[in-house]
């Protein structure tokens, strides 16, 4: 079995370096397209082993979550029916070795397996070392170490097995997986767990809000979430929050935060299906008529 990682990234230099090496610790092959980094990004990733790192440029090109799915189907002919994709976000880090999980998944034929995204933000307690150190000496604190409070709020398929009868459909703004016979592909039961940090600096913070304001102005969607260039403004209250101990080397989640992040995706899922139906009903004719 092996992982190969796909990944999209436009200005992620003071993150990228720690997030792919991550990665290659279980990935045999990452494979990374530059939208048009105008800071140090292409130039970290090229001090990067080369024989693990692949770096295409792509100025220009408008983001699509899809573009991962591109990448993939650019590679599929070095991959054999045990092998793996994986989606490599710059800003996040998967807890644990997924090998056990993807052999499992294998074995069950399954084609995709999902990650929980443990997102961490700022507290007043991260204000008040970030004001005593200064920004420059704060910002060189390992993240593991600067951003200890977390929720789990997003779940996503991360690993993808690229066998002969999975589809990856990527004409839209988000990936569709397909099997040939024109089903669904299985999923597997087991997820893991993604450290996410979309909010890292104050400085990373304004350069992220610019990136994403000026793809929207030239058509791509903005993420509801990208609503302040103010690291301050992001802060959320601790006792929101579940802490990552001191004393724990690796990420471990409480039972109780994944029952709590389930109830909150399935509300969520139900709440669009309610919407679609919504929309169904103001778009059908008045009256009712047959053919």
């Amino acid at each position: 079995m092996r992982i190969l990682a796909v990944s999209v990234v436009k200005n992620e230099a003071d993150v990228i370096a720690e997030s792919v090496l991550w990665a290659a610790r279980f990935c045999d092959r990452i494979f990374i397209w530059d939208l048009g980094s105008e800071d140090r990004t292409v130039e970290v990733l090229r001090s990067l082993p080369a024989e693990k790192v692949q770096v295409e440029l792509k100025p220009g090109m408008l983001y699509r979550s899809a573009l991962r799915g591109e990448i993939a189907n650019q590679v599929r002919g070095e991959l054999g029916e045990e092998d793996w994709i994986y989606i490599l976000d710059a800003d996040e880090f998967l807890v644990g070795d997924p090998a056990a999980v993807l052999q499992r998944a294998r074995q069950q034929g399954v084609h995709l397996v999902g990650a929980w995204q443990a997102n961490f933000y700022p507290t007043e307690e991260t204000l008040r070392h970030l004001d005593g150190r200064g920004e420059e000496e704060w910002s060189r604190i390992p993240l593991a170490t600067r951003l200890r409070h977390y929720r789990l709020e997003w779940f996503e398929w991360r690993f993808i097995r690229m066998s002969a009868q999975l589809q990856w459909i990527t004409g839209g703004q988000y990936s569709v997986f397909r099997l040939t016979c024109g089903a669904s592909p299985r999923h597997g039961r087991q997820a893991m767990v993604v450290r996410h940090y979309r909010y890292r600096s104050p400085a990373q913070v304004r350069l992220r809000y610019r990136t994403r304001r000026e793809a929207a102005a030239v058509g791509r969607p903005r993420f509801r979430y990208e609503n302040t260039p103010q690291f301050r403004e992001l802060v959320r209250p601790a006792r929101s929050l579940v802490r990552w101990p001191d004393d724990q080397p690796e990420l471990v989640v409480p039972r109780a935060e994944f029952r709590r992040a389930r109830i909150r995706l399935l509300c969520w899922r139900a709440s669009r299906k309610i919407a679609r139906w919504r929309e169904q009903l103001r778009e059908r004719p008045a009256g009712g008529g047959g053919c």
